[in-house]
Protein backbone atom coordinates (compact mmCIF):
# COMPACT_ATOMS: atom_id res chain seq x y z
CA UNK A 1 0.00 0.00 0.00
CA UNK A 2 3.17 2.33 -0.39
CA UNK A 3 1.67 4.13 -3.45
CA UNK A 4 -1.73 4.71 -1.61
CA UNK A 5 -1.39 8.12 -0.75
CA UNK A 6 -1.52 9.09 -4.55
CA UNK A 7 -5.05 9.77 -3.07
CA UNK A 8 -4.07 13.18 -1.50
CA UNK A 9 -2.70 14.27 -4.92
CA UNK A 10 -6.98 14.25 -5.51
CA UNK A 11 -7.31 16.90 -2.57
CA UNK A 12 -6.25 20.20 -4.08
CA UNK A 13 -8.94 22.44 -4.53
CA UNK A 14 -8.44 23.02 -8.55
CA UNK A 15 -8.73 18.99 -8.83
CA UNK A 16 -11.41 18.60 -7.04
CA UNK A 17 -13.57 21.53 -8.73
CA UNK A 18 -12.30 20.28 -12.43
CA UNK A 19 -13.63 16.50 -11.24
CA UNK A 20 -16.92 18.33 -9.90
CA UNK A 21 -17.53 19.98 -13.13
CA UNK A 22 -16.39 17.46 -15.60
CA UNK A 23 -18.99 14.76 -13.89
CA UNK A 24 -21.76 17.86 -13.12
CA UNK A 25 -21.70 18.06 -10.02
CA UNK A 26 -21.76 21.91 -8.67
CA UNK A 27 -21.07 20.81 -5.41
CA UNK A 28 -17.29 21.22 -4.70
CA UNK A 29 -17.76 20.67 -0.84
CA UNK A 30 -19.59 17.15 -1.34
CA UNK A 31 -16.62 16.30 -4.37
CA UNK A 32 -13.96 16.77 -1.61
CA UNK A 33 -16.01 14.81 1.20
CA UNK A 34 -16.25 11.85 -1.56
CA UNK A 35 -12.41 11.83 -2.15
CA UNK A 36 -11.85 12.24 1.71
CA UNK A 37 -14.66 9.00 2.10
CA UNK A 38 -11.91 7.02 -0.02
CA UNK A 39 -9.06 8.43 2.55
CA UNK A 40 -10.87 6.55 5.58
CA UNK A 41 -11.45 3.76 3.32
CA UNK A 42 -7.65 3.49 2.82
CA UNK A 43 -7.06 4.16 7.28
CA UNK A 44 -9.55 0.96 7.68
CA UNK A 45 -8.00 -1.27 5.11
CA UNK A 46 -4.40 -0.27 6.93
CA UNK A 47 -5.41 -0.83 10.99
CA UNK A 48 -8.73 -2.85 10.53
CA UNK A 49 -7.90 -5.07 7.67
CA UNK A 50 -11.11 -7.30 7.70
CA UNK A 51 -13.38 -4.07 7.19
CA UNK A 52 -15.91 -4.28 4.66
CA UNK A 53 -17.02 -1.08 2.90
CA UNK A 54 -21.02 -1.23 2.59
CA UNK A 55 -23.91 1.24 1.26
CA UNK A 56 -23.34 3.46 -1.06
CA UNK A 57 -19.61 3.72 -1.36
CA UNK A 58 -19.87 -0.22 -2.64
CA UNK A 59 -22.26 0.95 -5.18
CA UNK A 60 -20.43 1.99 -7.99
CA UNK A 61 -18.32 -1.34 -8.26
CA UNK A 62 -21.19 -3.19 -9.25
CA UNK A 63 -22.57 -0.53 -12.08
CA UNK A 64 -21.59 -0.02 -15.70
CA UNK A 65 -20.56 3.55 -16.41
CA UNK A 66 -22.98 5.68 -13.79
CA UNK A 67 -21.46 8.25 -11.91
CA UNK A 68 -24.52 10.28 -11.13
CA UNK A 69 -23.98 9.77 -7.05
CA UNK A 70 -21.63 11.44 -4.52
CA UNK A 71 -21.18 10.24 -0.64
CA UNK A 72 -20.56 11.68 2.63
CA UNK A 73 -19.87 8.49 4.89
CA UNK A 74 -18.43 5.48 5.00
CA UNK A 75 -20.23 2.47 6.09
CA UNK A 76 -17.79 -0.69 7.05
CA UNK A 77 -18.31 -4.20 8.86
CA UNK A 78 -15.59 -6.12 10.98
CA UNK A 79 -16.54 -9.22 12.40
CA UNK A 80 -14.12 -8.38 15.33
CA UNK A 81 -15.99 -7.08 18.67
CA UNK A 82 -16.48 -3.82 20.29
CA UNK A 83 -12.85 -3.58 22.69
CA UNK A 84 -10.69 -4.64 19.64
CA UNK A 85 -12.70 -2.32 17.11
CA UNK A 86 -12.42 0.63 19.49
CA UNK A 87 -9.00 -0.22 20.26
CA UNK A 88 -7.89 -0.27 16.48
CA UNK A 89 -9.78 2.92 15.65
CA UNK A 90 -8.12 4.68 18.33
CA UNK A 91 -4.76 3.31 16.95
CA UNK A 92 -6.38 4.36 13.31
CA UNK A 93 -6.65 8.11 14.10
CA UNK A 94 -3.62 8.65 16.60
CA UNK A 95 -1.09 7.67 13.27
CA UNK A 96 1.14 10.25 12.62
CA UNK A 97 -0.36 9.77 8.26
CA UNK A 98 -3.82 10.37 9.50
CA UNK A 99 -5.15 13.47 8.34
CA UNK A 100 -8.58 13.51 10.30
CA UNK A 101 -9.27 14.61 14.16
CA UNK A 102 -12.20 12.19 15.40
CA UNK A 103 -14.89 12.36 17.58
CA UNK A 104 -17.05 8.98 18.63
CA UNK A 105 -20.74 9.51 19.20
CA UNK A 106 -23.40 6.69 19.37
CA UNK A 107 -26.80 7.36 18.90
CA UNK A 108 -28.84 5.13 17.04
CA UNK A 109 -30.90 7.12 14.27
CA UNK A 110 -33.49 4.24 15.20
CA UNK A 111 -34.35 4.11 19.15
CA UNK A 112 -35.55 0.84 18.16
CA UNK A 113 -32.50 -1.21 17.78
CA UNK A 114 -29.76 -2.14 19.75
CA UNK A 115 -27.00 -1.48 16.74
CA UNK A 116 -23.27 -2.80 17.04
CA UNK A 117 -22.04 0.32 16.04
CA UNK A 118 -19.49 2.78 16.58
CA UNK A 119 -19.96 6.14 14.74
CA UNK A 120 -17.28 8.59 14.15
CA UNK A 121 -17.23 11.90 12.78
CA UNK A 122 -13.95 12.81 11.03
CA UNK A 123 -12.92 16.28 10.89
CA UNK A 124 -10.54 17.65 8.07
CA UNK A 125 -8.46 20.67 6.98
CA UNK A 126 -10.96 21.57 3.39
CA UNK A 127 -9.18 23.04 0.51
CA UNK A 128 -12.81 24.12 -1.26
CA UNK A 129 -14.17 26.35 2.04
CA UNK A 130 -16.09 23.65 2.90
CA UNK A 131 -18.26 24.60 6.17
CA UNK A 132 -18.59 21.47 7.92
CA UNK A 133 -15.80 19.88 7.10
CA UNK A 134 -16.03 16.31 7.68
CA UNK A 135 -17.21 13.18 7.27
CA UNK A 136 -19.05 10.25 8.97
CA UNK A 137 -17.53 6.61 9.58
CA UNK A 138 -20.16 3.92 10.96
CA UNK A 139 -18.07 0.52 11.65
CA UNK A 140 -20.28 -2.38 12.42
CA UNK A 141 -18.05 -4.59 14.88
CA UNK A 142 -18.98 -8.25 15.51
CA UNK A 143 -20.05 -8.96 11.93
CA UNK A 144 -21.81 -12.18 11.15
CA UNK A 145 -22.48 -14.21 9.33
CA UNK A 146 -20.08 -14.06 6.90
CA UNK A 147 -21.76 -11.71 3.74
CA UNK A 148 -20.24 -12.36 0.08
CA UNK A 149 -17.95 -9.75 -0.81
CA UNK A 150 -16.09 -8.53 -3.88
CA UNK A 151 -12.23 -7.48 -4.10
CA UNK A 152 -11.56 -4.50 -5.58
CA UNK A 153 -7.92 -4.54 -6.70
CA UNK A 154 -5.74 -1.55 -7.82
CA UNK A 155 -5.93 0.81 -9.47
CA UNK A 156 -9.62 1.15 -9.74
CA UNK A 157 -11.93 4.20 -10.34
CA UNK A 158 -15.03 5.48 -8.82
CA UNK A 159 -17.29 8.63 -9.44
CA UNK A 160 -13.81 10.60 -10.76
CA UNK A 161 -11.83 8.86 -8.21
CA UNK A 162 -8.46 7.28 -8.70
CA UNK A 163 -7.69 4.48 -6.08
CA UNK A 164 -4.41 3.30 -5.64
CA UNK A 165 -5.51 0.38 -3.08
CA UNK A 166 -7.46 -2.34 -2.28
CA UNK A 167 -11.10 -2.36 -1.41
CA UNK A 168 -13.03 -5.04 -0.10
CA UNK A 169 -17.16 -4.05 -0.79
CA UNK A 170 -20.45 -5.67 -0.37
CA UNK A 171 -21.08 -7.78 -3.61
CA UNK A 172 -23.89 -7.19 -5.58
CA UNK A 173 -26.39 -8.75 -3.94
CA UNK A 174 -26.06 -8.72 -0.41
CA UNK A 175 -25.56 -4.80 -1.02
CA UNK A 176 -28.92 -4.99 -2.71
CA UNK A 177 -30.84 -7.18 0.41
CA UNK A 178 -29.40 -4.73 2.59
CA UNK A 179 -30.60 -2.09 1.25
CA UNK A 180 -34.22 -3.51 0.87
CA UNK A 181 -34.03 -3.90 4.42
CA UNK A 182 -34.48 -0.08 4.97
CA UNK A 183 -37.37 0.15 3.11
CA UNK A 184 -39.62 -2.00 5.87
CA UNK A 185 -40.30 1.22 7.99
CA UNK A 186 -42.69 0.04 10.61
CA UNK A 187 -40.57 -3.25 11.38
CA UNK A 188 -36.72 -3.28 10.88
CA UNK A 189 -36.34 -0.72 8.35
CA UNK A 190 -35.95 3.44 8.56
CA UNK A 191 -38.55 5.44 9.69
CA UNK A 192 -40.02 6.63 6.24
CA UNK A 193 -39.58 10.60 6.87
CA UNK A 194 -35.58 9.66 7.70
CA UNK A 195 -33.45 11.76 4.78
CA UNK A 196 -31.91 8.69 3.93
CA UNK A 197 -34.45 7.08 2.22
CA UNK A 198 -34.10 8.67 -1.12
CA UNK A 199 -30.94 7.59 -1.31
CA UNK A 200 -31.20 3.89 -0.47
CA UNK A 201 -34.09 4.18 -3.23
CA UNK A 202 -31.61 5.78 -5.64
CA UNK A 203 -28.91 3.14 -5.26
CA UNK A 204 -31.10 -0.19 -5.41
CA UNK A 205 -32.75 1.23 -8.31
CA UNK A 206 -29.61 2.00 -10.05
CA UNK A 207 -27.92 -1.55 -8.93
CA UNK A 208 -31.25 -2.97 -10.57
CA UNK A 209 -31.04 -1.08 -13.97
CA UNK A 210 -26.98 -0.86 -14.08
CA UNK A 211 -25.93 -3.61 -12.91
CA UNK A 212 -25.33 -5.11 -16.47
CA UNK A 213 -26.13 -8.69 -15.99
CA UNK A 214 -29.68 -11.03 -16.03
CA UNK A 215 -30.98 -10.48 -11.69
CA UNK A 216 -31.52 -13.75 -10.03
CA UNK A 217 -34.58 -13.29 -7.95
CA UNK A 218 -33.47 -16.40 -6.04
CA UNK A 219 -30.46 -14.84 -4.76
CA UNK A 220 -32.06 -11.03 -4.20
CA UNK A 221 -34.43 -13.52 -2.43
CA UNK A 222 -32.00 -15.02 -0.18
CA UNK A 223 -29.93 -11.68 0.56
CA UNK A 224 -32.95 -9.81 1.57
CA UNK A 225 -34.12 -12.59 4.19
CA UNK A 226 -30.32 -13.01 5.59
CA UNK A 227 -30.47 -9.39 6.15
CA UNK A 228 -33.51 -9.06 7.91
CA UNK A 229 -32.45 -11.71 9.68
CA UNK A 230 -30.14 -9.81 11.26
CA UNK A 231 -31.72 -6.49 11.19
CA UNK A 232 -34.21 -8.79 13.40
CA UNK A 233 -31.62 -9.06 15.94
CA UNK A 234 -31.02 -5.42 16.76
CA UNK A 235 -34.69 -4.49 17.42
CA UNK A 236 -35.35 -4.65 20.70
CA UNK A 237 -38.21 -6.75 22.27
CA UNK A 238 -38.39 -7.77 18.85
CA UNK A 239 -41.72 -10.48 17.66
CA UNK A 240 -41.10 -9.78 13.96
CA UNK A 241 -40.40 -12.35 11.68
CA UNK A 242 -39.92 -12.29 7.95
CA UNK A 243 -43.44 -12.63 6.71
CA UNK A 244 -44.19 -9.59 8.55
CA UNK A 245 -41.08 -7.73 7.04
CA UNK A 246 -42.46 -8.61 4.02
CA UNK A 247 -45.77 -7.64 4.54
CA UNK A 248 -44.28 -4.04 5.80
CA UNK A 249 -42.26 -3.79 2.55
CA UNK A 250 -44.68 -4.78 -0.10
CA UNK A 251 -46.23 -1.27 0.76
CA UNK A 252 -43.36 1.05 0.80
CA UNK A 253 -43.95 2.97 -2.10
CA UNK A 254 -47.34 4.11 -1.16
CA UNK A 255 -45.49 6.10 1.79
CA UNK A 256 -43.43 7.99 -0.92
CA UNK A 257 -45.61 8.44 -4.30
CA UNK A 258 -48.45 11.03 -3.86
CA UNK A 259 -51.75 9.58 -3.64
CA UNK A 260 -53.55 11.42 -6.04
CA UNK A 261 -54.40 10.49 -9.38
CA UNK A 262 -51.33 11.16 -11.25
CA UNK A 263 -47.79 9.82 -10.52
CA UNK A 264 -45.46 11.70 -8.91
CA UNK A 265 -43.19 12.02 -5.81
CA UNK A 266 -45.27 12.92 -2.14
CA UNK A 267 -44.97 16.12 -1.43
CA UNK A 268 -43.32 15.63 1.61
CA UNK A 269 -40.46 12.80 0.10
CA UNK A 270 -39.77 15.22 -2.51
CA UNK A 271 -38.74 17.56 -0.33
CA UNK A 272 -36.24 15.57 0.95
CA UNK A 273 -35.29 13.92 -2.53
CA UNK A 274 -34.32 17.73 -3.13
CA UNK A 275 -31.71 17.44 -0.18
CA UNK A 276 -30.24 14.13 -1.25
CA UNK A 277 -30.39 15.03 -4.72
CA UNK A 278 -28.72 18.99 -4.11
CA UNK A 279 -25.72 17.68 -2.18
CA UNK A 280 -24.92 13.94 -3.56
CA UNK A 281 -26.76 14.06 -7.60
CA UNK A 282 -25.23 15.39 -10.26
CA UNK A 283 -27.10 17.66 -12.05
CA UNK A 284 -28.51 14.88 -14.89
CA UNK A 285 -29.99 12.67 -12.00
CA UNK A 286 -31.77 15.44 -10.08
CA UNK A 287 -35.21 15.81 -11.74
CA UNK A 288 -37.62 14.25 -9.10
CA UNK A 289 -39.44 12.66 -12.27
CA UNK A 290 -36.26 10.22 -12.69
CA UNK A 291 -37.03 9.69 -8.98
CA UNK A 292 -40.34 8.75 -8.89
CA UNK A 293 -39.24 6.19 -11.94
CA UNK A 294 -36.41 4.93 -9.87
CA UNK A 295 -39.22 4.21 -6.89
CA UNK A 296 -41.46 2.42 -9.13
CA UNK A 297 -38.39 0.53 -10.70
CA UNK A 298 -38.15 -0.59 -6.78
CA UNK A 299 -41.55 -1.53 -6.34
CA UNK A 300 -41.65 -3.84 -9.25
CA UNK A 301 -38.69 -5.43 -7.59
CA UNK A 302 -40.14 -5.85 -4.17
CA UNK A 303 -43.78 -7.13 -5.35
CA UNK A 304 -41.74 -9.35 -7.37
CA UNK A 305 -40.23 -10.76 -4.40
CA UNK A 306 -43.32 -10.82 -2.21
CA UNK A 307 -45.39 -12.84 -4.96
CA UNK A 308 -42.47 -15.40 -4.20
CA UNK A 309 -42.67 -15.22 -1.15
CA UNK A 310 -46.27 -16.20 -0.93
CA UNK A 311 -45.37 -18.86 -3.58
CA UNK A 312 -47.81 -17.13 -6.22
CA UNK A 313 -44.94 -16.97 -8.56
CA UNK A 314 -41.71 -19.03 -9.01
CA UNK A 315 -38.10 -17.34 -8.71
CA UNK A 316 -38.07 -17.87 -12.31
CA UNK A 317 -41.48 -16.02 -13.02
CA UNK A 318 -40.18 -12.97 -10.80
CA UNK A 319 -36.83 -12.91 -12.80
CA UNK A 320 -38.53 -12.86 -16.16
CA UNK A 321 -40.51 -9.64 -14.74
CA UNK A 322 -37.64 -7.90 -13.51
CA UNK A 323 -35.52 -8.79 -16.46
CA UNK A 324 -38.16 -7.81 -18.76
CA UNK A 325 -38.14 -4.31 -17.13
CA UNK A 326 -35.05 -3.88 -17.10
CA UNK A 327 -34.75 -4.34 -20.72
CA UNK A 328 -37.65 -2.07 -21.29
CA UNK A 329 -35.96 0.74 -19.67
CA UNK A 330 -32.65 -0.16 -21.43
CA UNK A 331 -34.72 0.51 -24.55
CA UNK A 332 -36.25 3.66 -23.09
CA UNK A 333 -33.82 5.30 -22.47
CA UNK A 334 -32.25 4.50 -25.88
CA UNK A 335 -35.17 6.62 -27.67
CA UNK A 336 -35.59 10.16 -28.88
CA UNK A 337 -38.28 12.33 -27.59
CA UNK A 338 -40.50 11.51 -30.24
CA UNK A 339 -40.23 7.41 -30.22
CA UNK A 340 -40.71 7.70 -26.44
CA UNK A 341 -43.85 9.39 -26.71
CA UNK A 342 -45.34 7.65 -29.70
CA UNK A 343 -43.83 4.38 -26.86
CA UNK A 344 -46.26 6.22 -23.88
CA UNK A 345 -49.35 6.28 -26.20
CA UNK A 346 -48.81 2.83 -26.93
CA UNK A 347 -48.76 1.66 -23.39
CA UNK A 348 -51.38 3.93 -21.82
CA UNK A 349 -53.69 2.46 -25.05
CA UNK A 350 -54.80 -0.36 -22.52
CA UNK A 351 -56.31 2.26 -20.22
CA UNK A 352 -59.89 3.72 -21.47
CA UNK A 353 -60.38 7.60 -20.83
CA UNK A 354 -63.07 8.15 -18.60
CA UNK A 355 -63.96 6.96 -15.16
CA UNK A 356 -60.83 5.10 -14.94
CA UNK A 357 -58.67 5.88 -12.36
CA UNK A 358 -55.63 3.96 -14.45
CA UNK A 359 -55.67 6.13 -17.38
CA UNK A 360 -55.86 9.14 -15.48
CA UNK A 361 -52.91 8.77 -13.06
CA UNK A 362 -50.47 7.96 -16.18
CA UNK A 363 -52.37 10.32 -18.97
CA UNK A 364 -49.32 13.03 -18.80
CA UNK A 365 -46.25 9.68 -17.29
CA UNK A 366 -43.74 9.80 -19.54
CA UNK A 367 -42.92 5.90 -20.82
CA UNK A 368 -41.16 4.07 -18.37
CA UNK A 369 -43.27 5.23 -15.90
CA UNK A 370 -46.45 4.07 -17.64
CA UNK A 371 -44.89 1.13 -18.49
CA UNK A 372 -43.54 0.47 -14.80
CA UNK A 373 -47.21 0.73 -13.52
CA UNK A 374 -48.62 -1.29 -16.01
CA UNK A 375 -46.05 -3.86 -14.72
CA UNK A 376 -47.62 -3.48 -11.32
CA UNK A 377 -50.97 -3.97 -12.20
CA UNK A 378 -50.38 -7.18 -13.91
CA UNK A 379 -48.77 -8.26 -10.65
CA UNK A 380 -51.89 -7.63 -8.95
CA UNK A 381 -53.55 -10.41 -11.23
CA UNK A 382 -51.13 -13.38 -9.75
Amino acid sequence: MKDAYRLRDQLVAEVIKTKANQLGFSNFEAMEKWIMDFEACHLLRKFIPDSIIRGGMAVPFHLRDVTGRLSVDVDAVTKLGRQDTEKLAGEMFSDKTNIFSAITLHKPKDPRKNLPLLTYFCKYESVVGAQKPEIKIDLFYGATPPVPTKIIPPPSRAVGVDIDFELEVYDYYPLIGDKLTTLAFDTIGLDVTDPNVPKHIHDIASLVKFGGNSISMSQVRRAFENSSKVEITYVEKSKQDIASIYGDLANFYQRLLRPSLDLGLDKSYAGRFDTFANSMLSRSQKRPQMHTTDVMTVSVLVEALVLMHGKKISDAKAGEIVNDAVSELDRIRSMSSAESGARARELRSRHKKGGATDYERVKTSPADQVYLYNCMLDMKDF
